[in-house]
């Protein structure tokens, strides 16, 4: 069983160490490890060169978000399951093992979620993405207090995984595609899952492959950043993935959940950058509004799953 890590970092120096390292200290050693460089210009590859040089690497120009670099990633790997870890991340010496061991006894699944945890171990971080209808995805169990004798529970069905820690299976990516890089960055790993599902895949959560997250560690500080990638990513993914009786029966619900990102984003912008954010949010939305209801068209073809998701 071959097993490709792919690590996307832009400008992470001080968290490569604590990652890398901990992917050296692995019982289940992978076959390969490539780290993608979004156009860093902190010295993070010189890092990797020195202190890890049997790591891949692969270079970027630019910073073109959490998406193209993991895609340029899976494409350059050679393996039959490929892993996606973030470089805020550092992971127990059983992770690997115990998403390997998942992945054997579950042939007929193809994503596996890792148990993440805040970075001290105390808190859950993650447990796999809970999605609901009217337009909201959660990460399961965010915040709760981390019992540890919880790793003995068996994996569990969930409607998609945190692309923080996760293992797939290559021939998801032939399935349904990659990750979507319109997004840039925030929600593609829920519009993948929702992908997944609709194309008949099935996640799974694995109690035992435990990761440390610092969370946020890495976000671009930009203001509105973040309130501008959650309003324009949530519209696309309304329109690629939602199925029509869906759209229709929560039509409400889903209208309020975007006006409270649109209120967000009201919150996070100063009231000077206020008109030039909301261009350049809803002007991306209807430039590549053809574009998504392109890939909506192509989603549909796949579609095998038309009730009955998990959540």
């Amino acid at each position: 069983m071959e097993i490709s890590i792919i690590i996307p970092t832009f400008n992470g120096k001080g968290l490569l160490a604590d990652c890398l390292g901990s992917i050296a200290k692995l019982g289940f050693s992978p076959d390969e490890v490539i780290v993608v460089d979004n156009g860093s210009t902190d010295g993070s590859i010189n890092l990797v060169k020195k202190k890890f040089p049997h790591f891949k690497i692969i270079t970027l120009d630019k910073n073109y978000g959490f998406a193209k670099a993991v895609n340029e990633g899976i494409r350059a790997s050679e393996s039959e399951y490929v892993v996606l870890l973030n470089n805020d991340c550092k992971v127990e010496s059983n992770w690997l093992g115990s998403l390997v061991e998942a992945a054997q006894d579950n042939p007929k699944i193809t994503i596996f979620a890792s148990n993440i945890l805040s970075w001290d171990g105390r808190k859950i971080d993650s447990q796999g993405i809970k999605f609901q209808w009217k337009g909201k995805a959660e990460q399961i169990n965010q915040g709760e207090k981390y019992q540890p004798s919880a790793i003995r529970h068996k994996p569990s069905a969930i409607f998609g995984v945190c692309a923080a820690a996760a293992l797939y299976k290559r021939d998801v990516f032939d399935k349904i595609g990659y990750f979507d890089e319109d997004f840039f960055a925030y929600l593609e790993d829920v519009d993948f899952s929702f992908r997944a599902q609709l194309a008949g895949e099935k996640c799974l959560f694995v109690p035992s492959a435990i990761v440390y997250h610092q969370g946020g560690a890495t976000r671009i500080k930009m203001g509105n950043f973040k309130a501008q990638m959650d309003t324009k990513n949530w519209i696309f993914l309304i329109i690629k993935n939602y199925p029509i009786k869906y759209l229709f029966k929560y039509f409400f619900q889903i209208f309020i959940e975007r006006l409270r990102n649109f209120n967000g984003l009201l919150k996070q912008t100063s009231l000077t950058e206020l008109p030039k954010s909301i261009l350049q949010t809803y002007s991306e939305v209807l430039i590549k509004l053809p574009r998504m209801i392109g890939k909506r068209h192509r989603i549909q073809k796949l579609v095998k799953v038309k009730d009955n998701y998990p959540e």
